[in-house]
């Protein structure tokens, strides 16, 4: 028989989300942008932020690792190269960027390399350049405890305070921290200090 108890037995019905739920939540990301050409997307996987963008006028391109990923944006005619991030930003002139963006990729990198990323990322920088990085909050007890280790390809979560330490180091400013998903009191780690 079956168990009743649940406990042992787990069916998991998989679905894509809808891709209007990731272009909703990647458009609250536009405005910040819209002055911004040329504008870079790190790990742009399959193109939804770089769409937005260019339905926005922006000028913008991306870099992706996956050469299934690049295909998928080239044959929407997104401008996308196949390529190391951290290589393709120490190859750009330094200012030559309006803005620079990493969603869901700093925490794909070991601490060395994500930290080398944020270092080029200012450099490529023209004055009044920015740089948007969005990262799983580790300060969620649901997101640091479970949730951020269910992907195998994460290798350790980015701390926001970290982040901003390391961007304050290469010489940028903290202008704004968001949080997409508001967590409950209860789940937000004690502050120190």
């Amino acid at each position: 028989g079956h168990d009743d108890d649940g406990i042992f037995h787990r069916t998991v019905l998989f679905q894509r989300r809808p891709d209007l739920v990731v272009r909703n939540r990647l458009a609250e990301h536009v405005p910040l942008l819209l002055d911004r050409s040329p504008v870079l997307e790190l790990g742009c996987g399959r193109g939804e932020m770089l769409r937005l963008l260019q339905q926005a006028g922006v000028d913008a391109r991306g870099v992706d690792s996956d050469p299934a990923m690049v295909a998928a944006c080239q044959r929407q005619g997104l401008a996308v190269t196949e390529g190391d991030a951290l290589q393709v930003l120490r190859d750009l002139p330094p200012g030559s960027l309006g803005a620079g963006v990493a969603i869901h990729v700093l925490e794909h990198l070991s601490p060395s390399v994500w930290m080398s990323v944020v270092e080029a990322s200012a450099r490529s920088l023209r004055p009044g350049g920015v740089l948007l990085i969005e990262c799983p909050n580790p300060e969620s007890l649901r997101v640091g405890a479970g949730l951020f280790w269910v992907d195998p390809t994460h290798r350790s979560p980015v701390h926001p305070d970290a982040l901003a330490f390391v961007a304050r180091a290469v010489g940028l400013e903290v202008r704004e921290v968001r949080l997409a998903h508001e967590f409950p009191p209860e789940q937000r780690l004690a502050r120190a200090g």
